[in-house]
């Protein structure tokens, strides 16, 4: 399911107003268009805030690909706050494993209206079933709206960025991907027909977007039954909380998942010490201290931990060991690859994957292919956020991978379904 939700020049945004309608939008499978949810806020008597300033003619709800409402399920709720501050919140989506039904985990965006947290977890301390933040009542409040659910044996809680507690004037655009196995969001703020402003290289006010998936599992250790959650999200520990591509080194330089305080990309759990061993049992770990373990990502069989991912090297010596690396993506102007029948030029979707080499230190592993589970590809070409690119008679659409990510020709291709 693919949400854009575009406010004009003239409204004020706040982030938990937003989350607040993306949990009506995931929870019902009749919002399947704006007008289903402009009919449903008039019906029920939602607070004007959470729609005032929607632009319908520039927003949609495409709900193709609807997430299971049995397992896929959002719940919000407000704490109380003594100065009613229209930022506190807390978001949870609970989704089921692609290859365990009985198994749910949970990720968190939330603030306490200083310090805007994400994080993931097994478990609540409360049911999800519990009451909820109500859209009949207003944004700002002093009372305590719902039940916190408080998600626990989790992945450290971390920073987005500073301006999530914050307002937004002068319009934008909340943009969510949802399905049974990935979550993604992000906001552009500043009034656009695209949703994406402005287009400068990098973009300089971009908020995202973030990213939680499930991968394929590699490792043969990795399995449904070994308790092995198979998710990645994006670092908790990065810059601020910041999101990937938020430095141009992600597409250009070295990133060792492994020993980089900031890699883009983290994995909830694993089993530790993966290395050849005279060992008779291996513990699963979780790092709960900085942000789940660090990984390489990768684009295909080609990953970030090595080379940068648009460099090629050779060496002279023409020997059996000669070293030979080649480019994957360029981040040059104009630069295409060859389509599938070779007659003509375009622009490649990669396959998101990720692995951690690792050490005896901690946790190694061969990792996953996230794009075959969360359905998201990696684009690399020019493009303008907000694009459209047909692959296999399916519909993309572009989100810039961080504020680089336009200046290196990288993006998200979201499904349009």
């Amino acid at each position: 399911m693919l949400i854009k939700l575009n406010y004009s020049s003239s409204t004020v945004l706040y982030l938990p107003e937003l989350f607040r309608v993306l949990r009506e939008i995931i929870n019902d499978s009749t919002i399947t268009s704006i007008a289903a949810l402009t009919r449903k806020a008039t019906a029920n008597s939602w607070t004007a805030s959470l729609l005032a300033g929607l632009d319908t003619t520039t927003s949609y709800i495409i709900r193709t690909d609807s997430p299971d409402n049995t397992h896929t399920k959002a719940h919000i709720a407000r704490p109380a706050t003594a100065s009613g501050n229209p930022y506190v919140f807390e978001f949870v989506l609970r989704q089921k494993l692609y290859d365990n039904a009985n198994y749910h985990y949970y990720a968190v965006s939330a603030t306490d209206g200083t310090t805007p947290i994400r994080t993931n977890g097994t478990s609540t301390n409360s049911s999800f079933s519990l009451p909820e933040w109500s859209p009949t009542v207003a944004g700002s409040g002093t009372t305590v709206e719902g039940y916190v659910l408080n998600v626990t044996n989790g992945t450290n809680t971390a920073s987005v960025v500073p301006s999530l507690s914050t307002s937004f004037g002068g319009g934008g655009c909340f943009h969510a991907y949802v399905t049974d196995t990935s979550f993604m969001w992000g906001v552009s703020p500043g009034a656009s027909v695209t949703g994406w402003t402005p287009f400068a290289n990098p973009i300089p006010f971009l908020i995202g977007p973030f990213l939680i998936s499930q991968y394929q599992r590699r490792d043969h250790w990795n399995t449904s039954t070994s308790s092995i959650v198979p998710v990645v999200s994006i670092h908790g520990g990065r810059n601020g909380g910041a999101s990937f591509g938020e430095t141009a080194s992600d597409f250009t330089g070295i990133i060792n998942g492994e020993n980089n305080s900031d890699p883009a990309l983290s994995m909830y759990n694993a089993v530790a010490n993966t290395q050849p061993s005279t060992a008779t049992s291996w513990s699963v770990a979780t790092n709960t201290s900085t942000y789940g373990w660090g990984v390489s990502y990768g684009l295909g069989r080609r990953y970030s931990d090595m080379y940068p991912l648009n460099a090629t090297v050779a060496t002279s010596t023409a020997s059996l060991n000669a070293q030979v690396i080649s480019a994957i993506i360029s981040t040059t102007v104009g630069n295409k690859f060859p389509t599938p029948s070779l007659t003509s030029n375009g622009y490649p979707l990669f396959p998101l994957t990720f692995r951690r080499l690792g050490s005896t230190v901690n946790v190694s592993t061969l990792g996953g292919n996230i794009t075959s589970i969360g359905k998201m590809y990696i684009f690399n070409g020019d493009y303008i956020p907000g694009d459209e690119y047909i692959y296999n008679n399916k519909t993309y659409v572009l989100w810039p991978i961080g504020r680089y990510g336009p200046a290196n020709r990288m993006a998200y291709a979201i499904p349009k379904e």
